[in-house]
């Protein structure tokens, strides 16, 4: 009886820390100052083109317009819209359902596909999860068994 108290009091205490992991106080920082000033020049050339609905970027930069300043055309448009669509999740599942619903084979097949070490641990944490849910599974069925007395120890 004492093993399982300390068995559900490491349960407890797991349960309980996993979320402090979880928090980080530096993604919530935001500076909206910044955040306006960076968006001017784009705002300036969104205005010229509604009211001006006839134009194309292609005339924009054979006209050699000081519009065009604020915006960075140095990469060409597949890497435009590739960034403006942000990383793809390897074969479109995202990484952390890979890991739980494949385990080990789900987070190796994240690894070779995406090469990123920080959808590899999203992929981990899939399969932790998938675990630790299979372990609760399993311990609520043998209370319930326990406490209709069909579960001998």
């Amino acid at each position: 009886m004492k093993t399982m108290k300390n068995f559900f009091l490491l349960m407890a205490l797991t349960i309980i820390s996993v979320p402090a992991f979880s928090y980080s106080a530096d993604l919530f920082e935001f500076d909206e100052q910044t955040f306006n000033e960076s968006f001017n020049g784009v705002s300036e050339l969104e205005s010229f083109l509604l009211e001006n609905h006839g134009v194309t970027l292609s005339e924009l930069e054979a006209s050699g317009s000081p519009l065009l300043n604020a915006v960075d055309l140095s990469m060409d448009r597949s890497s435009l819209m590739s960034s403006a669509v942000g990383y793809q999740a390897p074969l479109g599942i995202p990484s952390f359902l890979w890991g739980f619903c494949l385990g080990a084979v789900g987070i190796l097949i994240v690894y070779l596909i995406s090469e990123s070490r920080d959808e590899t641990i999203k992929a981990l944490w899939g399969c932790i999860a998938s675990v630790a849910l299979y372990f609760l599974f399993w311990l609520v069925y043998a209370i319930i068994l326990g406490a209709s007395g069909f579960l001998f120890f």
